[in-house]
């Protein structure tokens, strides 16, 4: 990364974990905003009753009523008692009134008429009503309490649980869209990195969660399939805390299941004043996961043994606080910071063994000529070639006296005269220089050979694999250490400022700095340090050995599929800054209308560097001239800087007249690659232009129609457009770089047309049902193709906006409430997901061998056609607890592959199924008192039924095999078995057979528990 990106990145994540750790009162980020209104009537004649007053207790926020008797403002997100009073009528009080963000709620009161010095006060308990009766989104919401009642991880795993929302391999689909196609929000400011994945906010730190699946109104822009909005907690008016903590390991190594820790703390109160409040958050988590790597890692002590922990594969740490300063009951400045930490040994199955293997030096073997000098007076050597020659006892000797020879002293060095050839037509030069007698690998023989050495490391056929060390030229060496780890760093800083400038009008303005570093090396070594046969590419006389010929990957002639030799040949950095100014205004005083309009500014600073065999070198030539212009790190290059701008301006009003609720919006979308960029590829159907700006516009209407004040039908439809990953826009171009697909600056957004209708009934008190149809028409997915080069003739894949897709389903959700010391839901979804590419890079090569996209539409990669989740919680609030999840999956699709098939028919593609799977967890919890604060003591258990689940049948095997072939899909294709296989003539028959290897990146986690506590004071 260029020293300056990086340098300002490193300086504002220390800037941000300070500030995340000291922060001292400033001003901080906002709640959400949601609305109250209502209509106070008299109770006996049902009259309305103007000039009322409602005020929210403990609290400046109220309003009065006009004419009708209607009242309406807004308020925090939160739970509330309003009063209201009128002269000549008995006082009422409503309790326990919930405003959820961005949602409207309605309170109803009736007064009585009051006899003359009697005014008792009417207590009415509420809540937030079951059924929203006005809108017509489809969402989803979980809180803090649905996060520690249930066996989840995180915002995501507890989501999936829902209709409609699939997860596969840990990424999202949400009504058959593809997973790039959510947008992640804190606070209702957007938090995606313009280069792929989004701030991740910890547990601890959610208030509310809230996942807008369908009928998304014109303010959520740039997603296609649904918007996750992610409200942080706020610190309270008294001090108040918690400390979680999990683990798997019950104090053997035999006794652990993946060696899981994970601590969570939350701190939060006023601060110096109840204007000022504070939350805190704090959770660390570190796990080996069920990947049994080789790989030795780092352990540290202390007390004198005592404790001792050791460095885990998969490590986090997030850091989160928000500050929040009210001036005055109308005006609010918050500050929010975060800075998270994680860092993954990835696991390569391939990659994965120990043991020893024969080291070898390289040097230029001499040979007598014969024939003297030109003066006739000593016999001369040339050179002739490159000898190997095995390690051994000799190469101590050998280096003693190459120091002695570096400082100018005696050493055991014969000298010689070499003739040299010039590569001109010079004369021959002649040379007196040390030379050594070593023996041949190749034969054994003894020979004369100069003594600067040309390479230390691994060769080919040369190099013999061993499990035992039984030659003294064998060195020891475990593949695992040779993988590469990613660290990766993120953090944000967001100031936002919540003004009322009336009952009925008020304005958010956020501006939001986000900050991605993702880094991915071998043991931290720069490109240039990478090790292309297995040891230190750089060379005891100081040179480095840049590339090798013949690099080799596999030594073991006995099995192949193992990796035994130099670095991972992968090498990732990355950083992406982006600031976003977001501005929303709203105004419900207009009669029956809620007003909304707002817009949104990004500039995004981005640079990516990714090498393929960042140890070897690739020649670069000028397209134009051919002429070679010099060589660069790694035989293939993906590097871009790149600087792209967006803003977005919406409109929209949610008008309610005679029972019907209308909520209609335009939305306007600007994009940009910027100017920086052109594009190089040089082909017959290529235009070399960019359209240097995209524009957008994007129409949403919805109707809901109250038929009671328990039952709505809602119907919506919407435009949404989503601008093109920048990944694809900027990946590098050039045809020397060796990129597997060509980037395109000139690509447009990906734009989606949905349907969706529905009814939503209040059964009871607390049980409500969901009923959804969906429908989706895709265009304009970005998928590949291929097009030839004119100038070099060589074939390219290139991304361009080509696929298309659909999506359809039924949606079934029945819940409950937790109430009466149970609570639950059952979400149950049919849904059709086809298509005719399932990523971008479908239609320049894929797994299957299709170099073409299928005419027609296929199940897409995530169409899973059911899918069943059920969730129970039973609880004795202050004494126990439980809860079960049961999930049911009808299967993902897969596409079969066939040995002797040359060319696969694209019709085949995701034509079979895994299997069904069946998941049960359950968390049970006992509440204890301790001195006057709350302990509890939990237990939890991850797929109970130890289903052998799918993950991924290929998860990929590179570099590709060497000395055999790379047959994951093929082996179950043929013989229906999971686990990974290669194709080797292992027995010398002459036929290739399949040799099961058992990757367990194919399977997903298997049957776990853990244990933990949690206290709250």
């Amino acid at each position: 990364m260029s020293k300056g990106i990086r340098m300002s990145g490193r300086r504002t994540l220390a800037a941000s974990l300070l500030l995340t750790l000291l922060l001292v009162p400033q001003f901080a980020p906002a709640q959400q905003i949601g609305t109250v209104r209502g209509v106070i009537t008299n109770a006996e004649t049902g009259e309305p009753l103007p000039y009322a007053n409602v005020v929210v207790e403990g609290t400046s926020f109220g309003a009065m009523t006009v004419e009708d008797g209607s009242f309406s403002f807004v308020l925090p997100a939160g739970t509330y008692t309003l009063v209201v009073s009128f002269l000549g009528y008995e006082p009422g009080r409503r309790e326990g009134v919930g405003v959820l963000s961005e949602k409207t709620t309605t309170v109803d009161v009736e007064l009585k008429p009051s006899v003359a010095l009697q005014l008792e006060t009417v207590l009415v308990e509420g809540e937030a009503p079951v059924v929203d009766v006005k809108s017509s989104e489809t969402t989803k919401s979980k809180d803090q309490e649905d996060l520690n009642a249930f066996a989840v991880d995180n915002v995501q795993e507890a989501m999936a649980l829902e209709a409609g929302i699939t997860m596969k391999g840990g990424d999202l689909y949400v009504r058959g869209g593809r997973s790039g196609e959510v947008s992640m929000m804190i606070d209702g400011v957007p938090v995606n990195d313009p280069l792929g994945g989004a701030v991740q906010v910890s547990n601890v730190a959610v208030a509310e969660a809230e996942a807008v699946i369908g009928g998304m109104d014109a303010e959520f822009g740039n997603a296609q399939s649904a918007v996750f909005n992610i409200v942080t907690r706020e610190g309270g008016s008294q001090f108040e805390g918690s400390v979680r903590y999990w683990t798997d390991d019950y104090g053997r190594q035999d006794k652990t299941y993946t060696n899981y820790d994970r601590l969570a703390v939350g701190l939060g109160g006023p601060l110096v004043s109840d204007n000022f409040r504070w939350f805190l958050s704090a959770e660390a988590e570190g796990s080996d996961g069920e990947d049994l790597t080789l790989d030795r890692r780092d352990e540290w002590t202390g007390l004198g043994g005592l404790l001792k922990f050791k460095d885990r594969a998969d490590a986090g740490l997030n850091l989160q606080n928000k500050v929040t300063w009210r001036v005055n009951p109308d005006l609010k400045f918050n500050l929010e910071s975060s800075a998270a930490w994680d860092k993954n040994d990835g696991y390569v199955h391939n990659w994965n063994q120990e043991g020893y293997v024969n080291r070898l030096h390289m040097f230029e073997r001499l040979e007598l000529s014969g024939e003297t000098d030109d003066q006739g007076e000593h016999f001369y050597y040339v050179i002739r070639g490159t000898m190997p020659v095995l390690h051994g006892p000799w190469y101590a000797e050998y280096r003693a006296n190459k120091e002695r020879q570096r400082q100018g002293l005696p050493n055991d060095f014969q000298k010689v005269l070499v003739k040299y050839k010039p590569s001109g037509a010079g004369a021959p030069v002649y040379e007196v220089v040390d030379a050594m007698r070593v023996k041949s690998a190749y034969s054994g023989t003894e020979f004369l050979v100069l003594t600067d050495e040309l390479f230390d490391g691994f060769l080919d056929s040369l190099s013999r694999w061993s499990y035992v060390r039984d030659d003294s030229s064998q060195v020891y060496y475990n593949s695992a250490e040779h993988t590469p780890a990613s660290d990766n760093f993120t953090n944000s800083v967001k100031l936002v400022t919540v003004h009322n400038i009336s009952e009925d009008v008020f304005y958010k303005l956020a501006l939001t700095r986000l900050d991605f570093q993702r880094h991915s090396a071998v043991n931290d070594q720069q490109p240039w340090e990478y090790n292309t046969a297995g040891l230190p590419a750089t060379l005891h006389n100081g040179a480095t050995v840049r590339s090798v010929a013949g690099e080799i990957y596999y030594t073991d002639p006995n099995n192949p599929f193992l990796a035994s030799a130099y670095d991972y040949p992968v090498y990732f950095d990355r950083e992406s800054v982006s600031w976003i100014l977001k501005f929303d205004l709203t105004s419900q005083g207009l009669g029956g209308h809620k007003f909304k309009t707002g817009f949104l500014a990004q500039y995004n600073d981005m640079y990516n560097e990714q090498l393929t065999s960042p140890g070897r070198t690739r020649i670069l030539v000028d397209d134009q001239t051919g002429r070679v212009l010099g060589t660069a790190q790694g035989t293939s290059a993906n590097i871009f800087h790149n600087y792209a701008p967006q803003t977005a301006f919406y409109m929209q009003d949610r008008w309610e007249y005679r029972g019907m609720v209308v909520n209609g919006g335009l939305r306007y979308d600007l994009f940009s690659p910027g100017t920086g960029v052109e594009i190089l590829l040089r082909a017959e159907g290529v235009d070399p232009t960019i359209q240097r700006y995209k524009q957008s516009l994007s129409p949403r209407l919805g109707l809901a129609f109250p038929i009671t004040d328990r039952d709505v039908f809602h119907f919506h439809y919407g435009r949404f457009i989503q601008a093109p990953a920048n990944n694809y826009l900027f990946q590098s171009q050039d045809p020397n770089a060796g990129v597997g697909i060509l980037g395109n600056p000139d690509l447009n957004p990906e734009i989606t047309i949905s349907y969706q209708a529905g009814v939503k009934h209040q059964f009871s008190e607390h049980v409500v049902g969901d009923f959804a149809l969906f429908y989706k028409d895709i265009f304009d997915l970005i998928s590949s193709a291929t097009a030839i080069d004119t100038i070099s003739g060589n074939q390219f894949g290139r991304y361009i906006n080509k696929a298309y897709a659909s999506a359809r389903g039924v949606e079934i959700t029945l819940s409950r409430q937790f109430a009466d010391n149970y609570g639950g839901q059952v979400a149950y979804t049919l849904s059709y997901a086809d298509g005719v590419a399932s990523d971008a890079e479908f239609g320049a090569t894929s797994a299957s061998g299709l170099t073409h996209l299928p005419t027609k539409e296929l199940p897409l990669g995530w169409d899973e056609r059911h899918s069943l989740s059920v969730t129970l919680r039973l609880a004795d609030p202050g004494s126990w607890g439980g809860s079960v999840i049961y999930s049911f999956g009808s299967g993902f699709p897969y596409t079969p592959a066939f040995r002797y098939v040359r060319r696969q028919d694209p019709e085949l593609e995701n034509s079979r199924r895994y299997p069904a799977t069946h998941s049960l967890s359950l968390q049970a919890e006992k509440y204890f008192n301790v001195w006057g604060q709350d302990l509890t003591l939990f237990f939890d258990g991850r797929n109970l039924l130890d289903q052998e689940q799918i993950a991924s049948h290929d998860p990929g095997i590179y570099p590709g095999l060497r000395y055999a072939q790379n047959a994951y899909t093929t082996y179950l294709t043929e013989t229906g078995q999971y686990g990974g296989a290669y194709l080797a003539d292992m027995d010398g028959d002459g036929e290739d057979e399949f040799h099961p290897v058992e990757d367990p990146r194919v399977f997903s986690p298997r049957r776990i528990f853990r244990i933990g506590f949690g206290f709250e004071f």
